[in-house]
């Protein structure tokens, strides 16, 4: 039986009253029923809850934009040097609360949930610099963080992806590792394996060219453009990795449900959205597996399971 999240709170304080070992000073986080793994939070920091509003609506990705410079302490995240005075740390938004939550869930993302979210860490200073700041904060976490070793990939409850300034042969050279790199669309044909480029992502307005229709989002989608959709998600995913379209337009409910609707019959594994709430409900309704990725990684031999 399903409950919601009253009925899974009042259970939890019914619990806590029988054995009397209620901490109360440790917050979990309460996943709705069903997850919506499609579901990619975009630029997720700028939420009321970073990591853990989307968490609790089941979502399969979250976004932390980073800056990392001579003298600073401890990465940060911002999207722009507005940001900075902040001082948002990407230790304390995102590593902690997802350390917790998965030591405090048995080791996996969500109840029963045998996948990988993905935390996607875009760089936006010197990337190699960044990235390796970045490693010394993961790899503290072996047993949530998934991790590559001398040709394979073991496989954790959250696995990091780096986008934007991507040190990729830097990364490339390294025996023993604990994030990826996030490819673009002309990183398909180059041959970069999926134990070290898992996820594409690109963006949306690659279907506004002539030859695919000029597709900008606002109208039905152009058969060229459903045809390169499906080429697209076809080649990564027999190359064992994920797909993902950053800038998706979301501008009115007919627009975004057109969209999203292609989307999700071309298999595309992450739906990018700053609309989290309702990117979820709709993927109840219209998502025939939710709680299921589009592509299960481990399904190839050169990736399995740390557990």
């Amino acid at each position: 039986m399903k409950l919601g999240k009253l009925g899974q709170a009042a259970l939890v304080a019914i619990s806590c009253i029988l054995i009397s070992a209620c901490d109360d000073t440790e917050a979990e986080i309460e996943t709705d029923t069903i997850e919506t793994v499609r579901s990619h939070s975009h630029n997720d920091y700028y939420r009321e809850e970073p990591f853990t509003g989307a968490a609790e609506l089941g979502f399969g990705s979250f976004e932390a934009d980073v800056y990392y410079r001579p003298g600073y302490e401890e990465v940060l995240i911002a999207h722009g040097e507005e940001d900075l005075v902040h001082e948002w740390k990407f230790d304390e938004l995102y590593v902690q609360p997802i350390v917790e939550h998965v030591r405090n869930n048995q080791n996996q993302m969500y109840d029963g949930w045998e996948y990988t979210a993905v935390l996607l860490i875009d760089i936006k200073t010197q990337g190699a610099f960044t990235w390796q700041e970045i490693e010394e904060v993961l790899k503290q976490y072996p047993d949530v963080f998934s991790r590559y070793e001398n040709g394979k990939v073991y496989q954790g409850p959250v696995t990091a992806i780096i986008s934007g300034n991507r040190p990729i042969e830097l990364m490339e050279q390294q025996q023993t590792r604990y994030s990826f790199v996030d490819g673009r669309l002309s990183d398909l044909d180059q041959n970069y394996s999926a134990t070290l480029m898992p996820l594409i992502s690109n963006n949306f307005d690659h279907f506004n060219q002539e030859q695919f229709g000029n597709f900008d989002g606002t109208e039905d989608w152009p058969e060229e453009a459903l045809a390169e959709l499906e080429r697209i998600v076809t080649t990564a995913h027999k190359n064992n990795q994920k797909i993902r379209f950053w800038a998706t337009p979301e501008g009115d409910p007919e627009t975004h449900d057109k969209i999203w609707g292609e989307l999700t019959k071309a298999n595309v594994d992450y739906i990018n959205t700053d609309l989290p709430q309702t990117l979820h409900d709709w993927l109840l309704i219209n998502d025939p597996h939710p709680d299921m990725p589009g592509l299960n990684w481990l399904d190839h031999p050169e990736w399995q399971s740390m557990y």
